[in-house]
């Protein structure tokens, strides 16, 4: 398990353990200039610590988490693989989209990374953006898998508990009418 537990806005639960409180761990510092100087560092988890609490985060996540168990798990976990089923099927309908992972609703989540054949993502994005389809491009934070699977940028749009079938053939019209476009 990870020092931080990540949720909505940055939100999400933090403890300390035994190697995280010894004086040799790692402090990382990002976006902020330093006085020189010696530096004295908190203790454990605290060592961390951001600033002012995420409040609006912390009550997102309750409200998440309680939303999440009113579904229930196996729910949940049916309707993902259902909307899952649903994209692949739509998905395999736009000419020239190369969809990246496995191709079985059984071996992937919700979560739908594609290219398309001679199309630039950040092309793609942009032309859905006026479309008023938001989704992201790029490397997606996984390069050395993209490198992997022949590629340095694709497109991804996911899926989720609220999203409803017409939105996933929203997305598939928009990306037929901008292949026609670019």
């Amino acid at each position: 398990m990870a020092p931080w537990e990540p949720a909505c806005s940055g939100c999400g639960r933090k403890f300390s353990t035994r190697w995280l409180r010894i004086s040799r761990a790692a402090t990382w510092l990002t976006n902020v200039e330093m006085e020189t100087g010696p530096a004295r560092f908190a203790e454990g988890s605290l060592k961390f610590e951001a600033g002012t609490p995420n409040v609006a985060g912390a009550i997102g996540l309750a409200t998440a988490i309680e939303f999440l168990e009113s579904l229930g798990r196996k729910a949940l976990w049916m309707r993902e693989q259902e909307l899952t089923r649903y994209a692949l099927w739509r998905l395999r309908e736009v000419p020239g989209l190369r969809l990246l992972g496995g191709g079985q609703a059984e071996d992937r989540i919700s979560i739908f990374s594609f290219v398309i054949e001679n199309k630039k993502p950040i092309d793609v994005v942009t032309s859905l953006d006026t479309q008023g389809i938001a989704i992201r491009e790029g490397d997606l934070a996984s390069l050395p898998v993209l490198k992997r699977m022949g590629v340095s940028a694709a497109i991804r749009a996911s899926c989720y508990a609220y999203t409803t079938n017409k939105e996933i053939d929203q997305l598939v019209a928009a990306l037929n009418q901008t292949i026609g476009v670019l």
